[in-house]
């Protein structure tokens, strides 16, 4: 079942419910279907569901210009003004960059930002691109969630330092510098 099937099928509930949870939408499926789908499916569902309710907001946007036209053609002489909210621009240049999938694609939305930002461009330049970049995470630690590599390297340091306490407490011979376990001082040795 794709999730732009869902979106139609229960555009009314999402109607109704704009904030319909993802469990909840899981549970209709099944008790309607007999089927049991992904939160990755629901996820799509609800966004493509919601998109078609209230719009895409981008399209939207970009009708304003060819109003503004319009309203300049079909009465002269009158003025139309936007008020831009140039930091949100900024903002949504800046985390649009590491969703990028390729590099090509990167290199484009950098380029943008550099368009922009020069300062907000030469941050990012920075910071190596593997910590901050889908194009350039590593393909085992890939996933649709742009903060889980940084989740990953929390979980696998969470691990190490558990172990390490467990070992230290259980006398396997693992000794730091200090008398206590210290977080911010990566270096132990192992003692033969």
């Amino acid at each position: 079942m794709t999730s732009r099937r869902l979106a139609r099928h229960y555009l009314e509930a999402f109607r109704n419910d704009p904030i319909w949870s993802l469990s909840g939408l899981i549970a209709r499926v099944k008790d309607d279907f007999s089927y049991t789908i992904t939160k990755t499916t629901v996820w799509r569902a609800k966004n493509f569901a919601l998109k078609l309710i209230v719009g895409d907001e981008e399209l939207q946007y970009g009708k304003l210009h060819d109003y503004k036209e319009e309203i300049l053609r079909t009465n002269p002489g009158s003025t139309v003004q936007f008020k831009e909210n140039k930091g949100k621009k900024l903002k949504d240049l800046v985390w649009n960059a590491p969703r990028a999938t390729y590099i090509a694609k990167l290199d484009m939305r950098l380029d943008k930002i550099e368009e922009k930002n020069a300062q907000a461009r030469q941050c990012l330049r920075e910071r190596p691109c593997e910590n901050w970049s889908k194009a350039c995470f590593k393909p085992e630690t890939m996933c649709n969630m742009l903060t889980n590599n940084l989740c990953e390297c929390f979980n696998r340091l969470t691990s190490v330092q558990s172990l390490l306490k467990k070992r230290q407490g259980h006398g396997y011979g693992i000794s730091n510098s200090s008398s206590s376990f210290n977080l911010s001082d990566p270096v132990y040795r192992v003692m033969d």
